[in-house]
């Protein structure tokens, strides 16, 4: 569970900085002088063991993010868009999307991760009270199971065929957990 809650704290810090970040050139790649920085470790349900996020993990297949979070998607949740979209993966069982409202002020961001099981899942929803400070709230009609976690997470969490989703909007106005439902509603379509 603590691995399960390191994920999810990860996100969230990563979602919130680049929410708070100006624009800034793209990070330099690492070298022997400036190595890259350590990853979380996520569960593998493939092994009994943890297993670093970047090593590939039974069923992580994982589709490009970008091309299920459109940009028009984006601004229906956080308005005109001033950064974005920002690509990372598909690669190693991992892509996410993210776009940046005008102002900075607002988020929003998918977030796949492949070879999740429902015990791995399940576990997720189990710790995100801690990290939201409210109940997760599991949602009917997305993918093989899914939960709203609101309180100061704001994400649609989504497992469908092994891939954990995570829509999160940070900074967008209104009722977000029936926007983002909408929004994964259309993202599952694409898939």
């Amino acid at each position: 569970m603590k691995k399960i809650q390191m994920l999810l704290v990860a996100l969230v810090v990563t979602v919130s900085l680049t929410a708070c970040s100006g624009p800034s050139p793209s990070a330099p790649s690492p070298t022997a002088d400036n190595p890259a920085p350590a990853m979380a470790t996520v569960p593998n349900s493939a092994t009994a063991n943890p297993s670093p996020a970047v090593a590939p993990v039974a069923n992580t297949s994982v589709p490009d993010a970008c091309k299920l979070l459109t940009k028009d998607m984006a601004v229906s949740i956080v308005g005109p868009i001033a950064v974005g979209p920002k690509l990372v993966g598909p690669k190693d069982g991992m892509s996410s999307c993210t776009y940046i409202g005008e102002g900075y002020t607002s988020v929003l961001s998918l977030i796949i991760k492949g070879g999740i099981s429902n015990s791995d899942f399940d576990q997720a929803f189990q710790a995100s009270k801690g990290l939201s400070g409210v109940d997760a709230v599991k949602v009917d009609g997305l993918g093989d199971a899914a939960y709203w976690s609101g309180g100061t997470l704001g994400q649609m969490n989504v497992l469908k065929g092994g891939n954990w989703m995570i829509l999160t909007a940070t900074g967008a106005k209104g009722d977000l957990q029936p926007t983002l439902k909408d929004a994964f509603a259309k993202i599952l379509a694409a898939m």
